[in-house]
């Protein structure tokens, strides 16, 4: 029998079906790998366009991954920048290249998230005043506010609008949080809470007096175990999964213009801090005097128990 001309020529066969497939896979590469051949480590025309701030030319992948370090802690942020970077400058033939685009992505939104300079992780990102930018005092106002952000310095004027949905600030005892996660609780339509934005309201954790007059009670004024209940609210903000750490509030009471804690922050928490391990010491003698009276009960109902049986 005569073999049909399909078999005979099966090694053809064969080799049309795997270049069939390789150009079916090369198809459906995702598209962000689109200029991979052109895109080395160092290409900064891989840089993605996404404007952090607004959302604006960002992918919805780059929207989720904003929004998740949008809550990670500065620390974390920056060891993923150091992750990212090791990447790009290892000197190894066999590096994915298509990966470039993707790792230049998002070191561009943590770079934003950061404030950093993309050439050094220690250089705050100032955008000078243009030819166009009339209002020199306004420009240097910008400056002074990056540099003062990157510090770790937040101005009283700065806390003061963030207020809304999209950005919700509040500081306790001089240390400033974005609550923004907390929408519940400190969003406009909010409770009681909601005073605590933009302000720094200490006293009210305690007093509960949420107003103008209950904010401006002199806390170094009162005892140790009234302050305790503000220094447990301080340490719920600091544990806080999603509430992110973001300075101190410069040119308070609590700390002066330069970052420094003052003399009333000092008194608050030291008087604080002594009610507190009195507090606890306290909690162990008397979880100590009940379990003495619990054994003694004990010793008690055995020695009874033993007489009767006699």
């Amino acid at each position: 029998m005569n073999s049909t001309p399909l078999l005979r020529n099966r090694p053809v066969v064969v080799l049309l079906y795997i270049a069939i497939c390789l150009l079916y896979s090369s198809m459906q590469r995702p598209i962000i790998y689109a200029s991979a051949q052109t895109c080395s480590a160092n290409d900064e025309t891989c840089t993605s366009q996404c404007q952090v701030a607004t959302h604006d030319n960002c992918s919805e992948k780059e929207i989720v991954y904003i929004n998740t370090m949008k809550s990670k802690s500065s620390e974390d942020r920056r060891k993923q920048i150091d992750r990212l970077k090791g990447f790009l400058s290892r000197d190894d033939e066999n590096i994915n290249t298509d990966l470039f685009p993707w790792i230049k992505a998002r070191l561009h939104i943590l770079y934003h998230l950061e404030g950093i300079d993309p050439t050094s992780d220690d250089t705050i990102i100032i955008d000078t005043p243009n030819d166009n930018d009339t209002n020199s005092e306004e420009s240097s106002e910008r400056v002074e506010k990056l540099e003062q952000h990157h510090k770790g310095l937040v101005s009283i004027e700065e806390l003061s609008q963030h207020t809304t949905a999209e950005s919700t600030w509040l500081s306790i005892l001089g240390k400033v949080y974005d609550v923004t996660t907390g929408q519940d609780f400190y969003g406009p339509d909010a409770g009681s809470y909601r005073f605590y934005a933009g302000r720094d309201a200490s006293p009210c954790f305690s007093s509960g007096q949420n107003n103008e007059e209950g904010a401006a009670e002199p806390l170094e004024e009162w005892d140790g175990k009234k302050l305790m209940a503000i220094l447990d609210w301080s340490e719920f903000y600091e544990k806080h999964e999603t509430y992110q750490y973001l300075g101190v509030l410069a040119g308070s009471k609590y700390f002066d213009e330069e970052g420094n804690e003052t003399e009333v922050r000092k008194i608050i928490m030291e008087k604080a801090g002594e009610a507190k391990v009195q507090a606890e010491k306290e909690k162990e003698a008397k979880k100590k005097a009940r379990l003495e009276k619990k054994k003694k009960l004990q010793e008690e109902r055995e020695l009874k128990k033993k007489s009767n049986s006699k």
